[in-house]
């Protein structure tokens, strides 16, 4: 599974909010915003679905973790 799946979950109403306030416009702003809305919260219900499936309640604890080990070099913050 892919293992940034929480973190789109997380994010995508922000992004999607953020396309709405930069792109809509026009007469139909308010039917556009609705059916962007209705579609969004679809897309995150469904990923929302995939991880209440993806838990195992065998193991327990916390799963679903995304680790960004390299993200940010710690050697490039310790200063020398």
């Amino acid at each position: 599974m892919f293992d940034g799946l929480l973190t789109v979950t997380v994010f995508l109403p922000a992004a999607v909010a953020v396309l709405v306030a930069l792109f809509a416009r026009g007469e139909n702003a308010n039917r556009q915003i609705r059916w962007i809305a209705i579609g969004a919260t679809v897309v995150t219900f469904a990923l929302t679905v995939l991880i209440f499936a993806g838990y195992d309640r065998a193991i327990g604890g916390v799963q679903m973790i995304d680790y960004f080990e390299r993200w940010i070099p710690v050697d490039a913050l310790r200063s020398s």
